[in-house]
């Protein structure tokens, strides 16, 4: 055996004459193969027994276990090593039986020529690496085929979970995000339950304006928050500035209020989900003929959820105004928008709006309504006038759908400020 003991293929070479072994050792050495040698089958065996054999070339008339029997018997042990023959008696018969019994793979007679020795070695040892290579893509394709398999029948489920996943994900995006709007719808409660009354009766009006005109899905949802959360730059404000009519405005108060956009704006958008919203918050003043603020915007150039709520916007405070202010009908309140349509609102929408408020005229104003004693209000039922209490504080604004926390509020305030008793709901 030589000492290349790092090299990646072993080859055994048998013959019971060791010139012929040293003779076809010195040939080999230098190709870079481990080499072991045996001058009897029995012997050959024995190394096979400890050595993993890439190619066996065994001698073929040997005594005792001549080279047909040897390679037969490679063949049963380790079938992928490859098995050659020597030989000086290279008849039919012996051919035959070498094939047959021991599926020889190439035979080499003597004398051999050196050079093509090496070279039919290096064949014998690239058809072992075709079969390894061949066998070790047929494991990994069964393996792969195993995996498929698994997954296929197990992908409706993994998909069907991950879906779940996925949908309880938004849902709990969806629902923090509602959790934001409520927060600041609360706000404004807080500072003015006529502001938190008025927000939601024009976010409503907005909401059928949009779906009227025929606007998607997720932009008519931005347009109701957007509607709900206009006022949100008028928390800070002096509650004497709100109530007063817009002539009655010094210089520094209309400059103050006409500011209210734009805080709004700057309130919520630092809220990714609310981006969208606060350019529509930030324009619902301007005027279609460019004569409104912040930015003095005209025409188309204004947000369509803009141009939508101002038209709401303005109806409300006609119909349901602060105490202080005079209340409009609503066919009263629809010419004055009629006057302003191509003025302050698009006329388009105007004529939408006013298309709309013909199924949902009762919704706007008290209309149809019947008076109840405060102990018979119950959640669910719709506010046709404000309420109040003895001292005159606004506790929950026309319009409201009375909610379990509304009840909680009135009993709270029966203890220190008593309500008015008697109040108007609608009566469908």
């Amino acid at each position: 055996m030589n000492d290349n003991s790092d090299t990646k293929h072993t080859i055994l070479l048998v013959d019971d004459e060791e010139n012929i072994l040293n003779a076809l050792n010195r040939v080999l050495r230098r190709e870079g193969f481990r080499i072991f040698t045996a001058t009897s089958g029995n012997q050959a065996l024995l190394t096979m027994d400890k050595e993993k054999i890439t190619l066996i070339l065994s001698d073929c008339r040997m005594p005792g276990m001549d080279g047909i029997a040897l390679l037969a018997e490679v063949r049963k042990r380790t079938p992928d090593t490859i098995r050659m023959m020597l030989t000086g008696y290279a008849d039919m018969e012996t051919s035959m039986a070498a094939i047959n019994r021991g599926e020889v793979y190439r035979f080499i007679t003597k004398p051999w020529n050196d050079d093509e020795l090496k070279l039919i070695i290096k064949d014998g040892i690239h058809q072992y690496e075709l079969v390894q290579e061949n066998r070790y893509l047929h494991e990994l394709t069964q393996k792969q085929n195993l995996i498929l398999k698994d997954l296929n029948s197990n992908l409706e489920q993994k998909v069907s979970e991950r879906t779940r996943e996925v949908e309880m994900l938004f849902k709990e995006l969806e629902q923090n995000f509602f959790d934001v709007v409520r927060v600041f719808t609360g706000l404004m409660e807080l500072k003015s339950p006529y502001l938190g009354g008025h927000a939601k009766r024009v976010a409503a009006l907005s909401r059928r304006l949009a779906e009227k005109i025929g606007l998607p899905t997720d932009e008519v949802l931005n347009i109701e928050v957007a509607a709900l959360l206009q006022d949100i730059g008028t928390l800070g404000f002096p509650d004497k500035i709100l109530k007063k009519k817009e002539n009655e405005l010094d210089i520094v108060e209309k400059a103050l209020l006409q500011q209210h956009p734009s805080l709004g704006q700057t309130a919520l958008q630092q809220i990714k989900k609310l981006s969208d919203i606060c350019l529509i918050i930030r324009h619902h003043h301007e005027r279609y003929d460019g004569l409104g603020y912040p930015d003095n915007l005209r025409g188309e150039m204004i947000p369509a959820g803009s141009r939508i709520i101002a038209i709401a916007d303005s109806l409300d405070i006609l119909v349901n105004p602060w105490e202080s202010h005079e209340r409009y009908s609503v066919d009263r309140a629809i010419h004055e928008l009629e006057k302003e349509a191509g003025k302050s609102f698009d006329p388009n929408y105007v004529y939408k709006f006013i298309e709309l408020l013909k199924d949902v005229k009762h919704e706007v104003t008290g209309a149809d309504s019947i008076e109840i004693d405060i102990s018979e209000l119950k959640e669910g039922m719709i506010l046709a006038s404000d309420i109040k209490t003895r001292r005159g504080l606004l506790l929950i604004a026309n319009g409201e759908v009375m909610q379990t926390s509304h009840l909680a509020k009135i009993k709270n305030f029966q203890r220190i400020d008593p309500v008015v008793t008697k109040i108007l709901v609608r009566s469908h």
